[in-house]
This record gives C-alpha cells, sequence and structure tokens, in this order.
C-alpha cells in the first residue's frame, strides 16, 4: 500500500520518525511533514506566496508551509502523489474534542479526505513517550484495515493514545468531547516612533473536561484508554433548515 505520512508538529518530530519506522518494511511510504513547528495552523493552506518542499532522504520532504500544505502540494504539484491512505501524526499531545477545531494534524488529515483519500489522525497524551508513540503505530499498523473501513465519503478517522495507559486498555469508539483551557496571553508593549507595538504571546493549561460522559474521546483517553472517533470531514447541508418558513423581505 502507499501511504503518505504528515503531521503538523514538524517532518524531524519523534511522533512522524517512529510512524515512519513501524510502517516502512510493510508498505510503500513517503513522508511530507512541515519544516517548523505547525500546531493550531487548522486547515491554513498558503494562497499567496511559493511552497517550497526540499529532500530530505528518498521519498522524505520537508515543506515550508502548512500540514495542509503538505498534502495539498504533494497530491497536485510536482511528486503527483495518489496515496492508498494519508496518516497525519503522531501528534505531540491530544487532539480530542473541541481540540479538532485548531488542529493541524486534523488539517491535514481533512485534506486528503476533501480530496478523496482515506486519512486517519493520530495523537498521543504523552509529547514525550516514543513508547506510547511505537504502540499507537503498531496498533494502526495491526489494524489498519479496519481503521480504513471508518474512513467514508463522510468521515475521516481521529485516534488519541492515553497520556497514562490503563495496564488493561482498550481501543473504544468515542464521541467528540469538550476540552476547555485556560489561555493566557502574554503582552509586551514596545515604541516605535511614538507609536505602540504590542507583542502577543499565548500559553494554554487544560483547565477542565467540561461536559464528558464515559464516551467522549476526552474521558475515554484520561481514564487510559484509546479512543477512536470519527470526525466529518465535510461540512454537510443541513437539510432540516430547507423545511423552515423563508425571512419576510
Amino acid at each position: 500500500m502507499d501511504i503518505l505520512l504528515t503531521n503538523d508538529d514538524g517532518v524531524s518530530s519523534e511522533g512522524i520518525a517512529t510512524l515512519a519506522k513501524v510502517f516502512a518494511p510493510h508498505h510503500n511510504v513517503w513522508v511530507v511533514a512541515p519544516s517548523t513547528q505547525q500546531s493550531g495552523k487548522s486547515h491554513g493552506i498558503t494562497l499567496h506566496s511559493s511552497v517550497v518542499f526540499r529532500e530530505v532522504s528518498p521519498q522524505w520532504y520537508s515543506c515550508e508551509g502548512t500540514p495542509a500544505d503538505c498534502v495539498l502540494y504533494s497530491l497536485g504539484g510536482e511528486l503527483e502523489l495518489r496515496p492508498d491512505l494519508v496518516i497525519s501524526g503522531i501528534n505531540e499531545g491530544y487532539n480530542v474534542g473541541t481540540d479538532i477545531v485548531y488542529s493541524g494534524t486534523l488539517g491535514a488529515a481533512r485534506e486528503a479526505h476533501l480530496r478523496g483519500i482515506p486519512a486517519i489522525a493520530l495523537s498521543s497524551g504523552d509529547p514525550s513517550s516514543v513508547e506510547n508513540f511505537t504502540h499507537l503505530a503498531e496498533f494502526v499498523l495491526k489494524n489498519l484495515d479496519q481503521l480504513m473501513d471508518l474512513s467514508s465519503c463522510e468521515f475521516l478517522v481521529n485516534i488519541n493514545y492515553p497520556r497514562t495507559p490503563d495496564p488493561n486498555m482498550k481501543a473504544k469508539f468515542a464521541t467528540l468531547g469538550i476540552q476547555y483551557y485556560a489561555d493566557t496571553i502574554h503582552s509586551e508593549i514596545t515604541q516605535d516612533s511614538g507609536k505602540k507595538i504590542i507583542t502577543h504571546q499565548i500559553s494554554g493549561v487544560e483547565s477542565g473536561i467540561g461536559d464528558n460522559s464515559g464516551e467522549t474521546d476526552v474521558a475515554i483517553t484520561r481514564s487510559g484508554h484509546i479512543a477512536i472517533s470519527r470526525v466529518a470531514g465535510t461540512f454537510l447541508s443541513d437539510v432540516d433548515l430547507l423545511s423552515r418558513d423563508p425571512f419576510s423581505l
């Protein structure tokens, strides 16, 4: 099988290296990943400037763009890839609940899905555990056919590995939960010709799990199990809206 690996943590991240190491002996693997950290870039793409790919090694490229750019320009550019599957990750940290709105990991997977290619997004709660990365990659490899079946014309697959695995860890299907952050914005003010220049930098800390039942991805990962959810890859029309009375003009 031809598989394209990408991520949002950068081409040198441990997560994507682990994924490539596990999959390369079994499949034809290409890697196209951002040259720099791109977390939080969601589905942003580059439209008004060039996107440069640099060869790192055979079938391994860094992309001076966003995660979605990696997929977009791999499929439509000089490489002309048409993989059977795109895997985005392994992200260094969760992508559960409302994280997926901001996630570059999910953005790359969604770009593949929009172009008719099955897509799986992978994340691990412990950003420094190579052991967890390896377990997750091996889990996906072992169950690849079943996971690809979950990626349909309407959905992509999102998998999160727990920060602290339960001794009897299981893989469970999940709904999307709610993830809250206590964001702090640090500001610095300088002057240029009498005008203010305000420099901002944000930091966020998880502050609660919101209203999450035991079936949400947030609750499942916090209980030490693997959460598998499906995310709508396109914006589906609200059919019920068509039955409503129109506004008066």
